[in-house]
């Protein structure tokens, strides 16, 4: 950051207040020259820090969305995002049935001191409110082919998530067929110590909120269902290891274990993935399935058995789209 100090112009009128000073007159030919567009009185939808928490980077935000940017403005921090450096965006419910967690996934990531955020984590619950839209209902016809109104009413979660895919013109994903045992669109697990909530979409698998963790389907070159590591209660849990294709090693790391998986979510997560045509198989390198009867697939204390997925399901179809 620049910070300069100019000086008034000894040919001002200084008793003309309506002529521009001389730090006025400098701005507009910076800004005119450099092609900047005035960001004042530009804010499109503004969300106070009350309307929900990021968990990463941790802290309360306020939120401004721009035409062409967001701004997070935080206590210590401050932040202008383009939304061209925004890759995907996810909106994902959380078990407890009352939360909403939205995930910003970024090209360019942000720093905070040494640390780099490569992906935003904004929890934000489903009480209903409104946002006002500083726009016309013209210009709404015109720019945004009215998918907004000058007020929105809905739960804070959508209303969030409904400004950001219009105005950053963005698909927001969100969870498509997968259900575990409970019925939920994720399964609890931990990655290393730090436990969270792996949600496999239509097309990824998407692990929040520490590390947050996003892998493509394509991007995987195998998957194994392994005993929990984990000591005790190692009949009621069990891991899964992601192996990535060489060609999509993130950061360095070539594979990711989601671990402590309930043993009754085992059934679906198996199919799910079979459904989609990912390679399964143990770290012995056998092929249990084969030896299988059952298409059901079973758990025992010495290893994770699996038939033939019989759901008929899509081989490929894309992630479900908030709407």
């Amino acid at each position: 950051a620049f910070r300069f100090n100019i000086p008034p112009s000894l040919d001002a009128d200084a008793a003309d207040k309506s002529a521009p000073s001389a730090a006025e007159t400098m701005q507009q030919k910076i800004m005119q020259t450099a092609s900047i567009r005035s960001t004042t009185g530009d804010v499109l939808v503004s969300f106070t820090q009350d309307h929900g928490t990021f968990l990463t980077p941790r802290g309360r935000y306020a939120i401004e969305l721009y035409d062409i940017f967001l701004r997070m403005r935080g206590q210590k921090y401050d932040y202008k995002i383009k939304y061209d450096d925004i890759s995907r965006l996810f909106l994902l419910p959380k078990p407890d049935e009352v939360h909403m967690v939205f995930v910003i996934a970024l090209d360019k990531p942000i720093r905070q001191g040494q640390q780099r955020y490569q992906y935003l984590v904004l929890q934000s619950t489903k009480d209903q409110d409104e946002v006002t839209v500083n726009m016309s209902e013209e210009t709404l016809q015109k720019e945004y082919n009215s998918e907004l109104q000058p007020v929105m009413r809905g739960t804070v979660s959508n209303l969030i998530a409904k400004t950001f895919k219009v105005i950053s013109r963005k698909k927001v994903f969100i969870p498509g067929k997968f259900a575990n045992a409970n019925q939920q669109a994720c399964v609890k697990c931990a990655v290393r110590a730090n436990e969270g909530f792996l949600y496999p979409l239509e097309k990824q698998f998407v692990f929040i909120h520490k590390p947050t963790i996003i892998i493509r389907f394509n991007d995987i070159e195998s998957v194994d269902f392994q005993r929990y590591a984990g000591g005790q209660g190692s009949t009621r849990n069990f891991d899964l290891q992601v192996n990535l294709r060489s060609s999509a090693a993130q950061g360095g790391a070539s594979d990711y274990t989601f671990s402590g998986i309930e043993r009754k979510d085992y059934a679906t997560l198996f199919n799910f993935l079979t459904a989609k045509k990912i390679t399964v198989k143990n770290l012995q390198g056998e092929n249990p399935f084969e030896e299988q009867e059952s298409n059901i697939p079973v758990y025992n204390e010495d290893e994770i058995y699996g038939g033939p997925d019989e759901g008929g399901m899509e081989e490929d179809s894309d992630d479900e789209s908030f709407d």
